[in-house]
Formats: C-alpha cells, sequence, structure tokens
C-alpha cells in the first residue's frame, strides 16, 4: 500500500498537467471565440457596408424616381403645351389661309379694275391731234400763243400715252397721284373784275390786290391761316380778261410773295409756282364766286 505523501507527490504533476491542458483548451477556445468574434465583425462590418449601400441606392433610386415623375409631369406639361400651340398655329394658318383667299380675289379684282381703268385711260387719251392744238390756243391770248414746239411735245406725249400699253398709262397716273401726295396744290385765279381766287384743298379764298407788295400781304396772310404745308407747294396761276395792271401785279407779287413763305418755313417748304395762262371761266374750282 502506497503512503499518502507518496501519493500526494504523485498527483501534483497530474494536476499540473490537467491545469495545463484546461488552460491550453480554454487558450484554444478563447482564439477560437475571438476568431468567431472577429469573423462576425468583420461580417456585421460588410452586412453594415451592403446595408448602406442598398439603402444609398434606395436613395438614389428614389431621387431619381421623384426627378422622372418630375420631368414626366414637365414633359406632359409642355407636350400639352405644344398640342395648343399647334391648334392655335393652326386656327392662325387657316385664318391666313382665309384671309390669303380673300387677298388674293382682291388683287384679281383690282387687277381687272385697273385693267379696265387703264383702257378707259388710254381710249379717253384718244384725242385728234387737231383738237389738242384748238384747245391749246383757246387757253392763251393772242400775245402769248403757245410755241409750235410747245404744241409738238404736248401732242407727242398724248400720242405715246395713246400708242403705250395700258399698265403704262396707269402707271403714269400713278406716278402723278403719288406725287401729289406729297406736295400742296394750290390754284389762283385772277378773275376780270380783278379779284383774285384761291383754292387750297376744299378751302377757297379772296381777296383784292392792286400792286405787287398787295399780293405779297394777302397770300402771306392767307398762308398763315392755313395748316402746315408739305414739304413742296405748287402754286397754278391763270387768269381772265383782266387789265395789265392787275396781271402784272399778279406776276411781279406772286414769285415775291413764294419767297417770304419759303423764308418763314426756314427752308422745311419749298415753293414753286407756274403759269398756265389765259382761261375766262376759270379752273373748275374757282368758277363762282366763294
Amino acid at each position: 500500500m502506497i503512503a499518502p505523501a507518496r501519493l500526494s507527490l504523485r498527483l501534483t504533476p497530474l494536476l499540473d498537467l490537467l491545469l495545463i491542458v484546461i488552460f491550453a483548451q480554454y487558450m484554444d477556445l478563447r482564439q477560437s471565440v475571438d476568431r468567431q468574434q472577429q469573423d462576425y465583425s468583420a461580417q456585421k462590418s460588410a452586412w453594415q457596408a451592403e446595408l448602406e449601400t442598398q439603402r444609398q441606392t434606395s436613395d438614389r433610386l428614389r431621387r431619381e424616381k421623384a426627378l422622372l415623375e418630375k420631368e414626366r409631369r414637365r414633359l406632359a406639361a409642355e407636350i400639352e403645351a405644344l398640342r395648343e400651340e399647334r391648334d392655335g398655329l393652326q386656327a392662325v394658318v387657316e385664318r391666313l389661309t382665309d384671309t390669303l383667299k380673300r387677298q388674293s380675289l382682291d388683287l384679281q379684282r383690282e387687277a381687272d379694275r385697273r385693267r379696265q381703268l387703264a383702257e378707259t385711260l388710254k381710249v379717253l387719251f384718244a384725242i385728234p391731234e387737231s383738237q389738242v392744238r384748238e384747245l391749246l390756243k383757246l387757253r392763251a391770248q393772242p400775245e402769248s400763243l403757245r410755241s409750235e414746239r410747245e404744241l409738238q411735245e404736248l401732242a407727242a406725249h398724248l400720242k405715246r400715252l395713246r400708242e403705250a400699253d395700258p399698265e403704262t398709262v396707269l402707271e403714269h397716273f400713278t406716278t402723278l397721284g403719288e406725287l401729289l401726295k406729297r406736295c400742296d396744290l394750290w390754284r389762283l385765279y385772277l378773275a376780270e373784275n380783278g379779284t383774285f381766287r384761291l383754292q387750297v384743298s376744299e378751302r377757297r379764298f379772296r381777296f383784292m390786290a392792286d400792286s405787287p407788295e398787295g399780293v405779297v400781304e394777302e397770300l402771306f396772310r392767307i398762308y398763315k391761316a392755313l395748316p402746315e404745308p408739305k414739304s413742296l407747294v405748287i402754286v397754278l396761276f391763270s387768269y381772265g380778261d383782266v387789265r395789265f395792271a392787275a396781271y402784272d401785279a399778279a406776276l411781279r407779287g406772286l414769285p415775291a410773295a413764294l419767297a417770304r413763305m419759303q423764308a418763314d418755313r426756314q427752308g422745311r417748304t419749298r415753293f414753286e409756282y407756274t403759269v398756265l395762262g389765259f382761261d375766262p371761266d376759270g379752273p373748275p374750282g374757282l368758277r363762282s364766286e366763294p
């Protein structure tokens, strides 16, 4: 039988060995747990990173969806606006088409009217040359008959109008009409009794003057009472069977009066005159007393 002391000495190494084994197992278990914790932490971090990535992706997709929805609504509004604009433009095109059709018809009617007017004017100018010469001689006093050259030039002009095509005749009168739009035409007539009659547009005036100075004063007074003239004023002067003194006063006073008017306008209006000659009855608008 083994003694207790010797048994105790033999168990001590066994206990030490057991403790070493237990400690080794503990350390191994602890390392295993640490590795598992590290793996879990790494896996958890990976999961968290993946979740964060998915969350960010979800937020991005949500924002993109909102932007796409907003863009869709904007495009839908633009499409609707374009549709309304298209409908409006279509209505405008239809109105313009109708207007163009009406204008085309109006232009056609105007062309027909101009052609008929041109033909009429051409017929009206088919005046025999002998009648033209007689009419011109009647408008002049015996001592101031128009020269043969003037008669020939006027007859040639009428002949050109007679032989021209209708459009040329109409263009001639259209040009004359445009000229009259840009100038004022005054008709001054010295009647047989020494009375001056002046017609400016629809207004008529009458005055007496027996000297050039009197003509200047009266014409300037009437000029100041009229509206502002255009850039050109043309005075057409004719006279009846008057005394030489009245005729001389008119011919000397008229250019002086126009020069005074032009100076008063400071160059903004040019005044010209022409002597039409003898007219026993006077221009149509001045044949009766105003």
